[in-house]
């Protein structure tokens, strides 16, 4: 049976009515996501910024702790770079080679504190609170003078 001109233009409306909110729906979602998509970056960003800005918050008691490992082949890291001042350095001896001994002393050779890790209470570790003004200091296994850990303390 042929279509006529009716029944056509009837197929055809059917379709645009189911099409229509079909193709609503889908722009919705798509300018939903858009939008979160959109939202979330600028956020992103200012937290980011934000974070670069600001400083660590810590309570009055607390103290950062400066970590160093002595490792077979040398200090783990063999630079350090942070802020001057008091902090707790913790140095642990993960060498292997037994009782040791180490020296803090300026980058302009002057002796801080000598110490050794077998009179410690944990033979392998060994913590202090120092107090340092801002500058260059080594740290310096002795009996492996080779092995050195540079600290560059700033303002």
């Amino acid at each position: 049976m042929p279509l006529t001109a009716n029944e056509h233009q009837s197929a055809g409306f059917r379709l645009n009515k189911t099409a229509g909110p079909v193709l609503l729906i889908v722009l919705i979602g798509t300018a939903a996501v858009a939008s979160a998509h959109f939202i979330s970056t600028a956020l992103a960003k200012k937290v980011l910024k934000a974070a670069r800005v600001a400083q660590p918050i810590q309570p009055p008691n607390m103290l950062e702790t400066q970590r160093i490992t002595l490792t077979p082949m040398g200090f783990e890291p063999a630079e350090v770079t942070r802020p001057a001042g008091r902090f707790l350095l913790a140095i642990n001896d993960r060498s292997g080679q037994g009782d040791k001994s180490f020296v803090l002393r300026r980058s302009t050779g002057e002796q801080l504190r000598e110490f050794r890790l077998a009179g410690t209470p944990r033979k392998h570790e060994w913590r202090e609170v120092v107090n340092l003004p801002p500058g260059r200091y080594l740290l310096t296994d002795s009996e492996n003078p080779e092995h050195i850990c540079h600290l560059l303390l700033t303002n």
